[in-house]
């Protein structure tokens, strides 16, 4: 299995939380692009339309249903095609389309592995808070492991730079700016992005709403948001 170390501690999250993670898979990771630019979203979608996109054209295409791929008592039969489910979603889907034009090298990660649509019901039913977060809130013990092999992946990846490509999951880092390591104070000052401390390495970090889709940056703020990627990269 590609990205054995990650995936393994995923899939023994599901069967260590068997309520929290609920009925469907998890999302599972291919091999790393490491040095790229890394793009971090909330959490995966569940969606029969981007299924149908992904599968189409390969010899998968009708091999099963978009219920029975995802159903989390089918993980051990499907979680290899999980993977190769991740790569052409990348190639494929339209979530990814700007910043593939974008950013030829990118990764893409989810602070979340939890597979679910609907964010709002995702806030509120899963992790338990409103449509923003509290100064009170506390993450349960599920998603914050999630938070903490988040983070792993990062150190593996080693990107350039990170864009956090959703409001909410912006919010959650700064929420856990000890976990992450972010400071968001000194250098933002100085040079207009905050860091994440990877080691001896301060990796810069730029919080964002999403790039793509409903509720996505529009296009001049989006060229500025490339602009600035390109600007710091040359620093």
């Amino acid at each position: 299995m590609e990205n054995e170390e990650i995936n393994n501690k995923i899939l023994g999250l599901w069967e260590k939380y068997p309520k929290e993670s609920g009925e469907h898979s998890p999302l599972l990771y291919p091999e790393f692009k490491r040095n790229a630019i890394l793009v971090i979203g909330l959490n995966p979608s569940l969606s029969k339309k981007a299924f149908n996109i992904i599968f189409k054209d390969t010899e998968y295409r009708g091999a099963f249903t978009f219920e029975e791929f995802f159903k989390k008592e089918n993980i051990d039969e499907y979680k290899d095609i999980y993977i190769k489910e991740g790569k052409w979603a990348k190639e494929k889907y339209s979530y990814y389309k700007k910043i593939r034009e974008s950013w030829k090298e990118f990764e893409h990660i989810d602070l979340f592995v939890y597979r679910i649509t609907n964010q709002n019901y995702f806030k509120k039913n899963c992790l338990k808070c409103g449509k923003e977060l509290k100064e009170d809130f506390v993450i349960g013990d599920f998603w914050l492991e999630q938070l903490k092999i988040s983070l792993e992946a990062i150190k593996m990846i080693n990107p350039k730079i990170i864009i956090v490509a959703n409001a909410f999951a912006s919010d959650i880092i700064n929420k856990y700016k000890e976990l992450f390591k972010l400071n968001n104070t000194d250098n933002f000052e100085l040079k207009g992005y905050d860091v994440l401390k990877i080691g001896e390495r301060d990796m810069p970090i730029l919080f964002s709403s999403m790039l793509t889709q409903q509720r996505a940056l529009d296009n001049h703020s989006f060229r500025r948001l490339v602009w600035q990627v390109k600007k710091i990269l040359c620093l």
